[in-house]
């Protein structure tokens, strides 16, 4: 699905991770703006969550890119994911790899808590203007990545 359906559907399912605050920051703007225009989407952390996510993603037609470890990588690649959803169960194809690249215009950081730092310490290696979207189930990982990547470059998102 491409075009003005997929740009709605996209900018519907990200409306779950972007604040929907009165004034939403620039930062938040911009992903709004990024899914709009099809920027690169990366998705740090390829398990349950950011596959979930990263093909939900890809379905909708956003050019999502998943980063994981390398079992789980070289099981998408052969494999696909197996997405199931009420109605249906289909498999989804999309770009994976065990490192990053400095392609993404946004990084949707899935990864476990514990991880958070050393994931942003090589993300701020490799990607020097990417947005950051912290998704965890806790309340510090963005500010543990303000302190490694910035304040102006990080949205924080909890799981839950």
């Amino acid at each position: 699905m491409r075009g003005s359906n997929a740009t709605s559907m996209i900018a519907g399912y990200m409306a779950a991770y972007v604040p929907q605050s009165p004034r939403p920051s620039r930062r938040a703007c911009r992903i709004r703006e990024a899914i709009r225009q099809r920027m690169q989407v990366t998705v740090y952390g390829a398990g349950a969550i950011g596959s979930l996510v990263g093909a939900r993603l890809h379905l909708a037609g956003a050019d999502v890119r998943l980063i994981g470890r390398e079992a789980h990588v070289e099981a998408i690649r052969a494999n696909g994911l197996l997405i199931k959803g009420r109605d249906e169960a289909r498999v989804v194809r999309l770009p994976a790899s065990t490192t990053l690249a400095a392609t993404a215009d946004i990084v949707l950081l899935t990864v476990k808590s514990q991880d958070v730092q050393r994931a942003c310490r090589e993300i701020a290696g490799v990607h020097s203007n990417a947005t950051v979207v912290t998704m965890q189930n806790g309340v510090r990982s963005d500010g543990e990545a303000a302190g490694i990547l910035g304040r102006d470059r990080i949205v924080g998102c909890v799981l839950n």
